[in-house]
Order: structure tokens, then sequence, then C-alpha cells
């Protein structure tokens, strides 16, 4: 087997192999690292793999080798190691080996130092242009400061709200923007304010959750404060509404709550109105209702009105056919209209004392009051609900 191929074969053994190689042998451990050191660097180490040399003579024949010299002359351990550095210089300068390694060394110093130049030189121009943009790059490091005083605000409908009074703080130099969005004080809903301060260069934002609740309660008239009622007289709750409005809801008579029941027997009793929009607000009325006996008559003043000529109360009952007529009232009423599409019903004979007959209603809203109650009909001649007007 040739040089390179026991070279080669002495190259793919690894430690293990080597000390199976050379089992036999009692090498020192100073002796198996320059044996291991001589095989991981690819050279034959069979031609100094002898106990005699030492672990010196050991590292400078294997250095030569990797150096490409023929250690063959030098190869005996008999040789001590300073003469075979002795001879390995006198070699090396022959062939210019320092040369070459000099030249070498200057290379790479040359590469290292230019390298290091590159390094400093992108250092300075780095630097440079950070100290050129100092305060454009500060201002991305700057600690910008926004603060609210709260993080929820609740108002009512058509409160006044300024969003700038919001603002506890924020860094001075900078500018603040206050962006509304669609916020609208008047519509009940959750809204979200953005704010946000900037320095052109940097930019921090901060919400603001508004609640805008509907907090105005709804508008309730009654047309009457007090209102007189003789036994079976039909009564109607709704028809002494004049008023109903809110201001967001679409509320009318028919969202009022009242009672078409009344005690006969109570000479006076109120009667309850309320109105409630989605919100929760609520309006409340009170209607006084005075309730006159059947005994109770109304007579002529004096007893001297007649018709006739004749001079007493009871001669003016006898022409009038025996009946007590109570007195009217001049009307102070204003006019009213009971509409089917308000809710009152149509006059219905089986039913003649309904309360929401539009004819009871509007009666019961004149009472003794002078007036009258016609027929309504709309612009294409039908029926729509009674009108009374004061005489």
């Amino acid at each position: 087997m040739n040089y390179l191929a026991i070279c080669q074969v002495v190259k793919e053994c690894s430690m293990q192999d080597i000390k199976e190689k050379f089992k036999n042998i009692p090498f020192t451990p100073d002796q198996w690292h320059e044996l291991d050191l001589g095989n991981r660097h690819g050279i034959d180490v069979t031609e100094f793999a002898n106990i005699h040399f030492s672990s010196e003579q050991m590292k400078i024949l294997r250095e030569a080798k990797e150096n490409g010299i023929d250690i063959k002359v030098i190869c005996s351990p008999d040789i001590p190691a300073d003469e075979m550095r002795k001879i390995l210089e006198h070699i090396y300068n022959e062939m210019g080996f320092y040369n070459e390694q000099y030249e070498r060394t200057r290379r790479k110093w040359l590469k290292n130092i230019t390298w290091m130049i590159v390094l400093a030189a992108s250092v300075i121009a780095v630097c440079s242009l950070v100290y050129l943009n100092k305060d454009t790059i500060a201002l991305y490091f700057e600690n910008l400061e926004l603060v609210l005083k709260e993080q929820v605000v609740q108002l009512k409908t058509n409160e006044a709200f300024n969003p700038g009074d919001q603002v506890e703080s924020y860094s001075e130099d900078s500018e603040l923007r206050i962006n509304t969005n669609d916020f609208d004080s008047g519509t009940p809903g959750t809204y979200t304010i953005v704010y946000s301060v900037t320095n052109g260069k940097k930019t921090i934002f901060r919400n603001l959750i508004v609640n805008v609740i509907d907090g105005e309660a709804p508008v309730l008239k009654l047309s009457e404060e007090k209102i007189e009622l003789k036994k079976g007289d039909s009564f109607s709750c709704k028809a002494y509404i004049s008023e109903v409005r809110d201001n967001i809801d679409s509320l009318s008579s028919e969202d009022v709550e009242c009672s078409n029941v009344i005690d006969w027997e109570q000479s006076e009793q109120y009667v309850d109105y309320s109105l409630t929009d989605t919100s929760g607000n609520s309006a409340e009325e009170t209607l006084l209702v005075l309730i006159k006996k059947e005994s109770e008559t109304e007579t002529p003043q004096n007893g001297q009105i007649s018709s006739g000529g004749t001079n007493s109360a009871s001669e003016s009952q006898n022409e009038s056919g025996g009946s007590n007529n109570s007195t009217t009232v001049p009307s102070s009423l204003p006019s009213k209209k009971f509409l089917f599409s308000d809710g009152y019903m149509m006059p219905d004979p089986n039913n003649p004392n309904d309360p929401l007959d539009a004819y009871n209603a509007c009666s019961a809203y004149r009472g003794n009051h002078s007036g009258k109650c016609s027929v309504l009909t709309g612009d294409d001649g039908l029926f729509i609900g009674y009108e009374y007007t004061p005489s």
C-alpha cells in the first residue's frame, strides 16, 4: 500500500481505530494525543507511531508532516527534539517556508485590517447620520402622554357636552386631535370618541365611551282637571286626553294607561293616567270625577222662570211634561275630535253605553256644557268619527 493510500486509510480512522491498530503498544496519554491529532489532520502517523519517540518528538514530526516535509531524515528516536528543530529550520530556510508563511500571515493581517477599517467607517457613518437626525430620531422615542378624566361618560339626550373638557392632560408641544365620529347627543346610544396626541412621528390614542340615554319624560296633558257625571253616563278616560308626545318615541293616546271603570256609589273619585316611553321615563296625570246623585236636580232660581206666563215652578214642570231639566252651562271647552283611527268605536245599538263609542266619548267630554257632537266625514265621504264644537 503506497503512502497516499495509507494516509487515506489513517484519515478515515477514528481515535478508536488508532487505538485498535496500535493496541499492543503501550503509548502514554501524550503520545496517544499526538497520534490522534495527526490522524484528525489527515496525515500518516505510522512513521512516528513508535513508543521510543517522546511526545515532544512526535509533535515535531507531526507538524513537519502537516507542513509537507519529508521526515525520513529526522525520523529517528535517537535524534533529540532540539536537534530535530534545528534540522527542520534549516530545511524550512532552504525551501523558503518562512517567507511563504510570513506572506500568508501578512495577507491575513491585511485582510483583517481591511475589514476593521470598513467596519469602523460604517460605524462612523451610522453615528454621523444619527447625530445629524438626532432631533427627528428622538421623536420616535419620546414618551407621549394623554390622560382622560374618565373612561366612560353618561349623558341625557341633548345634554350639553364638550369632548375637549374630558382631557385632563397631554404632552406639551404635541398636537391633540379629537375624532367624534358620528356622535349625536340627541339620539340615545353608545358612542366612541377617539382622542390622539402626536408629535409628527409618533401617535398615541385613547378612547372615551359616551352613553347617551333618554332621560326626558314624555308629555301627557288632559283637557279637564275635573268633570261631573250622572249615574249611568258613559265614560271614556281617553276622551279627556288632549296631548301626548315624546322627544324620542312616537307615542299616542293608545300608549296611555287609564281605567274606564267608575264607582257610581262614590261621590268623587280620581282616574289616574300614566304614560311611559321605551327608556322607562314616565308622566302621570289625574282627573277628578264628581258623581251627581239621582235626587239632585237643578231648578230655576227663585222658582219664577216659566214658559207661558205662569208664576210657579210646578206649572212650568207640567208644561214640560212633568220632568226636571238640568241647566245648560255655557261652553268653555275647546273643540275636540273623536276619530275611529284613534281607537274610538262606531255606535253599536247592541251596546249603547260603550265608553269607547265615539259619540258616547264626545258626549262625556261635553258634559253639561253647551255645544254639539257632529258627525265627521273624510275627503272620500266616509264616516270617520265625531267632533265636539262649542256654541
